[in-house]
């Protein structure tokens, strides 16, 4: 088994080892291609490695259905990790949106062969648009009418490109957005003539209208300006779309997490986005945490276990008790309803298990889990 790089010309003729999604991105001439070739089997897999991103980034990982097991995964992987450290590049990074369900036996993979995960798990809930319209939080939002907010249709050009350079410039502008969002579905909220925050929304495609971007500036969070945006393009969607369309939320934050739970508690992660990393310049090596295989922990447990290492002030455990208190904070044991008998459970960890990496919020908040397998 050999690993040979291609050009784009060679690698279009292996388009069935390529995501669809990746092959409608411009600029495929300049990415990397790293075939996987037995004499006598032909291609047995490929890579492609886009090298203009912010930091190289794997887009596509395929293996032949007969060459399954063999560990060719495994050897693209480590020769695409290599490419990028002969050129330069630090570190390789894999970000994909799979099912719950389907993430264990990627990031299994990506673990076996130096990878680690850098930010948290995201997650992506598909919402009827009928229940959301019909919410007394958006309905009473829809009542007071803010005049604050316009949609995107009545903004000037001008208006929308003082925005987005202002944002650009502080790297929170993610390209491209304003030009695949449906203007008359998303909403803004002006104070003094200047933006202050967003919610866009895409065209709706096969009965789903996707949530491509939300921004608040801390004076509209103040003032709740979120609510008043999706009362707007809640309305906007169903006086416009078919009544059975769904509204596919991806969110960002757990704050996020907890709104979109809170106006469905119903609804269960359809789809969940991970970042994972690999190193590649032999100088540059993993913190010593991750080397030792310890579970990542959040900034809520970290100052657990510092807390727990000395005897606390009247003052700490008075901010201790709040905070426990918060909705979003309620702590579980591993002997919560929602884990005691899954199958999928792991002895010792709280915050994953074989299906998640990290547990969605409503299931550390001790609600049904839409993976619970009972134990056989």
């Amino acid at each position: 088994m050999k690993i040979h790089a291609l050009t784009w010309s060679q690698a279009s003729q292996l388009r069935e080892f390529i995501l669809p999604e990746v092959l409608e991105l411009p600029d495929l001439e300049d990415f990397w291609y790293l075939a996987s070739a037995e004499v006598g089997r032909g291609i047995l897999g490929l890579a492609v490695i886009d090298p203009q991103a912010d930091g190289p980034l794997l887009l596509s990982l395929a293996v032949s259905p007969a060459a399954r097991r063999e560990g060719v995964a495994s050897r693209l992987l480590e020769a695409a990790a290599n490419v990028v450290g002969s050129n330069g590049g630090a570190a390789l990074t894999v970000e994909y949106s799979l099912s719950p369900a389907e993430w264990p036996v990627l990031a299994s993979l990506l673990e076996q062969n130096g990878f680690f995960q850098i930010q948290p798990e995201r997650y992506a809930y598909l919402i009827p648009l009928a229940e959301l319209n019909n919410h007394p939080v958006l309905t009473a939002a829809r009542q007071r009418n803010s005049a604050s907010v316009f949609p995107m249709s009545n903004l000037s050009a001008v208006a929308l490109r003082e925005f987005r350079l202002e944002l650009e410039r502080k790297e929170l502008f993610p390209p491209d957005v304003l030009r695949q969002c449906d203007p008359h579905l998303s909403f803004f909220w002006l104070e003094d003539g200047h933006i202050q925050a967003c919610l866009l929304l895409g065209n709706c495609q096969d009965g789903m209208v996707e949530n491509l971007w939300t921004y608040l500036s801390p004076r509209a969070r103040q003032k709740q300006a979120l609510i008043y945006l999706l009362g707007a393009a809640v309305t906007a969607a169903a006086n416009t779309l078919p009544p059975d369309s769904q509204v596919l939320f991806s969110c960002q934050t757990e704050a996020s997490d907890h709104l979109v739970r809170h106006l469905s508690p119903s609804a269960a992660p359809v789809q969940s986005l991970r970042v994972y990393v690999r190193p590649t310049l032999q100088d540059q090596e993993l913190p010593e945490e991750d080397a030792a295989g310890r579970e990542p922990v959040t900034e809520h447990e970290v100052e657990e276990e510092a807390m727990a290492s000395r005897e606390l002030t009247e003052e700490e455990k008075k901010l201790r008790a709040e905070r426990w208190n918060d909705l979003q904070m309620t702590p579980v044991t591993e002997d919560a309803p929602a884990c005691r008998n899954c199958a999928h459970r792991i002895a010792g960890r709280l915050l994953s298990c074989e299906v998640y990496q990290t547990k969605p919020g409503p299931v550390m908040y001790g609600e049904a889990c839409p993976s619970f397998s009972p134990v056989q």
